[in-house]
Order: structure tokens, then C-alpha cells, then sequence
């Protein structure tokens, strides 16, 4: 069994001139020092603002859950991703945002087969 240690980020530069935007990059290691010095690469560009991915392996997909901040309302909501691989390009699925008007900060894990989201729930 192969075992690959993985850190998600987001680095945005959406007030820049030249190409605005967030992505989501990725680093992979062999050991959580590998981390430090090891080169990113970008799994997920988006116009929008996002924050705190967060990847699960379910049903033979990786899904990763974005937040994103909504400019036209100004509340941030989570969007998911999906793809084979864990450090290829993560497409957007459909029927998103799955939470929207600040109910975000979404995590996800599996246990005994079943995918459970926990999110923050916004009382406005």
C-alpha cells in the first residue's frame, strides 16, 4: 500500500489586475516534512473567493468542499467538487452550492461506509 501525505490550500489574488482570481493547490510528500519543501500545483481555479478546502474518498471519487463567498450578498456558502484522483483537477458538480447564506465551514469524513458533512449554521 502506497501512502502519500497531501496538503490542501487556497491562495486567492482577486483585487490583482492581471488574472483575478482563487485557486485550490496541492502538495504531496512521502512524510509531512516532504510538505515544507515540496513545489504546489493547482487542482481548482475559480473566480470567486474560496477557503478551507476539505477532501474525502467516497463510492471511489474524492470530493472536495470549497467555501465561497457570494459578493452580490456578501455570505459565504460551500460548493463540492469531485474528481478520480486525489491530486488531479476537481471539476464542480451540479445541484451547487450544497450551503449557501453563511451556513459554511463545511467538513466532511466517512465512517462504517457513510459520508457525513459538518457544517456551521448561521443564525441571520
Amino acid at each position: 500500500m502506497i501512502n502519500n501525505f497531501y496538503l490542501f490550500y487556497c491562495n486567492g489574488t482577486e483585487r490583482s489586475q492581471n488574472n483575478p482570481g482563487w485557486s485550490v493547490y496541492v502538495k504531496k510528500g512521502n512524510n509531512p516534512n516532504d510538505l515544507l519543501t515540496n513545489k504546489p500545483y493547482e487542482v481548482l481555479r475559480s473566480e470567486k473567493s474560496l477557503a478551507a478546502p476539505d477532501v474525502a474518498f467516497y463510492n471511489n471519487f474524492y470530493y472536495l468542499l470549497a467555501k465561497k463567498l457570494n459578493k452580490t450578498n456578501d455570505k459565504w456558502g460551500t460548493t463540492v467538487f469531485q474528481s478520480d484522483e486525489v491530486d488531479k483537477a476537481y471539476p464542480r458538480v451540479t445541484n451547487n452550492p450544497i450551503l449557501s447564506q453563511n451556513n459554511a465551514c463545511a467538513s466532511q469524513y466517512v465512517s462504517d461506509g457513510n459520508l457525513y458533512v459538518i457544517y456551521s449554521l448561521s443564525e441571520s
